[in-house]
This record gives structure tokens, sequence and C-alpha cells, in this order.
């Protein structure tokens, strides 16, 4: 948002359906920072609705230039498939539910099984696991390294 005012160009939003709250108290911070910039009032919009039924209408109106989206990957490619299909096709930048490997190399686990177990569940926890950083899947080679990195996992999930 912030880079896209610093453009000059104006901002629409559709909340999410499951946090509206936190969508409306984030609108208000934005709708303050425009007031105080002094830009034009209208720069900003925050939309509310359920389904997916307002994005798509949004990535389909000509005036919309760009869309930004992060979430599932069956929204991101209904918004791809809308936003290829227009007469002037519009670029999606969308961060959509990686999977994010993670490569345990015999090395590492060799001399600290322990804190990367720990450090990985920290990792997989931060944000309640909503981060797009998460990791999705372990890869290592089987043996009793991997088997300390397992159970120093399992301690540090257990708190």
């Amino acid at each position: 948002t912030a880079s896209a005012f610093a453009a000059g160009c104006p901002v629409v939003v559709k909340g999410h359906g499951a946090h509206p709250g936190t969508s409306e108290l984030v609108g208000r911070a934005v709708q303050a920072a425009v007031a105080s910039c002094g830009l034009p009032e209208g720069v900003f919009s925050l939309l509310f609705g359920n389904g997916r039924e307002i994005g798509t209408a949004l990535v389909a109106d000509p005036r919309i230039k760009a869309v930004g989206f992060t979430g599932s990957r069956g929204g991101g490619l209904a918004l791809m498939g809308v936003a290829a299909k227009r007469a002037e096709p519009i670029p999606v930048y969308a961060e959509m539910s990686s999977i994010n490997p993670v490569f345990l190399m015999p090395a590492a686990l060799a001399s600290k099984a322990e804190a990367l177990g720990k450090a990985f569940v920290a990792s997989l926890t931060m944000g309640a696991g909503q981060f797009c950083t998460n990791p999705g899947i372990l890869l290592a080679v089987d043996g009793p390294d991997l088997d300390r990195f397992v159970a120093a996992a399992v301690e540090a999930i257990g708190g």
C-alpha cells in the first residue's frame, strides 16, 4: 500500500471475511496516515464481502491496473484467470500457499541437531504458522542425527 501511494496510485483493498475487525483497524490506520500525509481522501478504499465475488469484480474492472493478493492457491489462480482474460490484461502479484522446503544437511544435523529442531519449531509456529516463509516439508537423511532433531522438535512443539 505504501509503495502504491509513493508511486501515485490509489489502493482498493478487499478485506478478508475471517477477520473483518482487524481489517477495519488497519483500514482506519491507513486512512489516518492518508490524512496526515495530505493525500486525497479517496486514495484508499476498504471493501468487505464474503466469497470471491467482490475480488473478482475488482480485478475485472478496467480502472484497476494491477492486483496484489495473499491467500489460497485457488483464490489467487481465479484472480489471475480474470486478470488474463481482460481486454487489457493486468499483472497479479500473488503470494499463494507456498510449500517452502527445508533441507537438513548431514553435517549440520551432526553438529547441531537439537538447536535446529528448536529453530524449526520456532519458524513453524511464528505468527501462529501464518507466515509465507513457514516451513512446509523437511528433507533429510534418516539416521541418529535426524532422530535427535526430531526429538528436539517434538519437545519444542510440546511447549
